[in-house]
């Protein structure tokens, strides 16, 4: 009986302290010391500034993390915002909060608005991101509504200042898209180098930037034959040869060795879209 006592009394004392544990740990989580070093943390893994303005809830069961209104993403700690997202949900790596220390496992922003007010802008209905970590592919996956969803992983390595993309792209009644590249910030310019693309079949390889002001996307593609009616039915929008319902501006070379268009064929083919790209 005294065994059974003792046991009975440890596991009220490991009950009563998982509690006070999980009560600390909740009034840490929302308290505004747990909510800078979320902010802290996320601004260390953007390599930008990031603010949560907004609601702020935390869940400990199951599985343990955040959530809230209003994550902005700034150009600088007293720059302009650049990217807000209307809500987010953050899943938060327990061993970490056991010692008041916060690690994001995965993020979920919902209707992503991307631009600074007053300029182009356009809205992403959600991105999720899983396992971040510098230098380690990381798992992507980004809603963008009708046009379907894009899946993969990118890594990012900041030694570099540069980004490397495996992407998929997939919507209702067409083709999957699988891009790959890497993608080098840190100028004004946004610069893309070892672009791989395979579209209904057909692969294209290239380089191209996005230049801030439009913004403009500029782009020089290559390929050794294209089936231009397979591209029109694999893309949105390219049976038109403007980028009108684009947020933003696209420029284009595309140089084919081959081109097929249902019965005529063309050999040495160059193909223009806007004006011709232009990247510093």
């Amino acid at each position: 009986m005294r065994a059974i006592r003792w046991l009975f009394y440890a596991v009220l004392m490991l009950f009563a302290f998982l509690g006070a544990a999980y009560l600390g740990l909740n009034a840490w989580v929302e308290s505004a010391g747990g909510k800078r070093a979320l902010e802290k943390q996320l601004s260390a893994e953007a390599g930008v500034p990031v603010r949560l303005s907004g609601e702020f809830d935390v869940k400990f069961w199951p599985p343990v993390g955040a959530s809230g209104t209003d994550l902005e993403i700034l150009e600088s700690e007293a720059g302009l915002v650049m990217a807000k997202s209307r809500a987010f949900e953050i899943r938060l790596a327990l061993d970490a909060l056991l010692k008041q220390q916060i690690r994001a496992e995965r993020i979920r922003l919902e209707w992503l608005t991307l631009g600074a007010a007053g300029g182009a802008r356009f809205a992403v209905p959600g991105i999720e991101v899983t396992g971040f970590e510098p230098g380690i592919p990381t798992g992507l996956l980004i809603d963008l509504g009708f046009l379907g969803n894009v899946n993969g992983t990118f890594t990012w390595r900041p030694e570099s200042s540069s980004v490397d993309l495996d992407l998929g792209w997939a919507a209702p009644e067409r083709d999957d898209i699988d891009l790959a590249g890497t993608v080098h910030y840190g100028a004004p310019s946004l610069h893309m180098t070892g672009l791989a693309a395979r579209i209904a079949g057909q692969e294209l390889t290239g380089e191209g930037c996005v230049l801030p002001d439009g913004p403009v996307l500029n782009l020089l593609l290559a390929a050794d034959s294209l089936d231009l009616e397979a591209l029109a039915d694999a893309v949105p929008g390219a049976q038109g040869a403007s980028s009108g319902g684009l947020p933003f501006e696209v420029n284009l070379r595309l140089e084919a060795r081959t081109l097929q268009r249902g019965e005529l064929l063309a050999r040495e083919t160059v193909i223009e879209v806007g004006a011709p790209p232009r990247c510093p």
